[in-house]
């Protein structure tokens, strides 16, 4: 009987809420459910009533913006490249809230919450009685409200929350608070000598293997260097703070790059850094463009 009762309940709780019930919504404004504001009243304004930075409707509308999904729709061999365990959680989709965090974006930190809804919030569809779930005034939520209806929704995509009764909990689950680095294997097909390494951020951007690049989170670069590339050394360091790395031994590096001065000729003199580049060929080792602070978000769960 109570499995039965369970049931109904379940089947009730479709039909007025075939959204979700736990959703997500991402930001750079800092907040809880006490604070939550459902009319957008502290969001800064243009004198004719639309919204300056965007966090969630188009133009001038009220009402908290979820989604169910965590991150943004891109392929799995993308997040494959990835190596923040974060971004293997939860689902993908095109209006994630991730990408409200994004363009929310007003400085770090940013922020992802976990939005618990009650079991019996009224949900209808985006384009009920023509309202446009993506811009909802006022007065049209008060109408909505007074019919008993707590929110819009588009599909599986995002949903409108107009209703701040029908919240249940609201609480941060992720937190930015700068980006991943990016490092890249340059493509050593095109590098048919040592004068062919990139000594320049520009020309290591250009002679990167796009397809190999990862991205984690900062803390866990050196330690992926040493240990799993196996790169002990900065081989060149740009006035930004990128620079390249290699597993070829810094008395490698010394030794194909040495010109010494023959005070006789008045000239450089490159025989040794000619045997040098002889007898280390360049095809023997790697190197890798690192970008400090240049990838995705650097997401950690609260």
């Amino acid at each position: 009987m109570i499995k039965l009762l369970d049931l109904i309940k379940e089947i009730l709780q479709e039909i007025n809420n075939p959204f979700g019930k736990v959703v997500y919504h991402g930001g750079s404004k800092k907040f809880d459910l006490n604070s939550l504001d459902i009319d957008r009243k502290s969001l800064a304004r243009s004198p004719d009533g639309r919204i300056i930075r965007e966090t969630g409707s188009e133009q001038t509308g009220v009402g908290f913006y979820v989604s169910l999904d965590l991150f943004e729709n891109f392929p799995d061999d993308f997040y494959d490249r990835i190596l923040n365990p974060v971004y293997k959680e939860g689902t993908r989709g095109n209006e994630s809230a991730n990408k409200y965090a994004h363009i929310s974006h007003d400085g770090f930190p940013d922020y992802i919450y976990r939005v618990v809804l009650s079991d019996d919030i009224n949900l209808e569809k985006y384009g009920y009685k023509n309202i446009d779930g993506r811009n909802v005034s006022k007065e049209q939520k008060e109408k909505l409200l007074a019919e008993g209806i707590d929110g819009l929704y588009n599909e599986k995509t995002e949903a409108v929350i107009l209703n701040k009764d029908k919240i249940e909990s609201l609480d941060i689950a992720y937190i930015a608070e700068d980006l991943m680095t990016r490092i890249s294997p340059i493509k050593m097909d095109e590098v048919k000598s040592w004068n062919d390494v990139p000594t320049s951020d520009f020309g290591a951007s250009q002679g990167i293997d796009q397809n190999k690049q990862i991205q984690m989170s900062n803390e866990n670069v050196d330690k992926y260097l040493k240990e799993t590339l196996k790169v002990p050394y900065i081989f060149e360091s740009f006035s930004s703070k990128d620079y390249i790395a290699t597993n070829a031994p810094k008395e490698v590096i010394d030794a194909v790059y040495n010109e010494e001065w023959d005070d006789e000729k008045n000239m450089t003199d490159t025989t040794k850094q000619d045997e040098a580049r002889k007898k280390y060929p360049v095809k023997n080792y790697k190197f890798y463009y690192v970008q400090p602070y240049e990838g995705f978000y650097n997401w950690k769960k609260v």
